[in-house]
């Protein structure tokens, strides 16, 4: 009989010690990013019985962080592994890895030349697009006029002035821009 109880106690306390443990997860407020966006990780773990005390983060790219919630910005483009380890006030601890979690996408290669500039209004400006092809462009020649033009050639510059062309490309597959 003795025995017996023995043995029960064994598994209660096993089971119990089980039960106890915490069960660590996350979430992130992005899975595919910009190179340079901010990613805001959120813990969704669940505690044992023991209140959890200690959360450790592995953002995959040597950069780690320690935390409820907290924000990462990868320098580099890839794919990236997240771990989240959670431990509780008894000492216990959880892992939860998220393989290839996270993308983090290039930024497209924007540039642009000029020729023409002039001193008499009014004057021609010819702008020549060198960045990556294949992406959407918008143009704005700090003049009132505006462009989606790949190339959009001569522009005319009625008054005199100083004026800050842009040119914003954005990659219609991953959206960054």
């Amino acid at each position: 009989m003795k025995k017996i109880i023995l043995l029960i106690s064994i598994i209660a306390c096993a089971f119990l010690s089980t039960a106890q443990a915490p069960t660590a997860d996350f979430s992130a407020s992005s899975t595919e990013v910009c190179l340079g966006d901010p990613i805001n990780f959120n813990d969704q773990s669940t505690p044992g019985i023991s209140p959890l005390t200690t959360w450790s983060w592995d953002f995959g790219d040597g950069n780690s962080a320690m935390g409820v919630n907290v924000s990462h910005t990868y320098a580099a483009e890839g794919t990236y592994t997240v771990t989240l380890v959670v431990t509780a006030q008894n000492g216990q601890a959880d892992p939860e890895v998220k393989v290839d979690y996270i993308v983090v996408n290039s930024l497209p290669n924007v540039a642009f030349t000029t020729s023409g500039n002039g001193c008499t209004v009014p004057f021609d400006v010819t702008f020549n697009n060198t960045s990556d092809p294949g992406l959407n462009y918008n143009w704005d020649f700090g003049n009132g006029q505006n462009s989606t033009a790949a190339s959009p050639g001569n522009v005319t510059y009625n008054t005199s002035g100083n004026f800050t062309a842009t040119l914003t490309a954005t990659d219609p597959v991953t959206g960054c821009s």
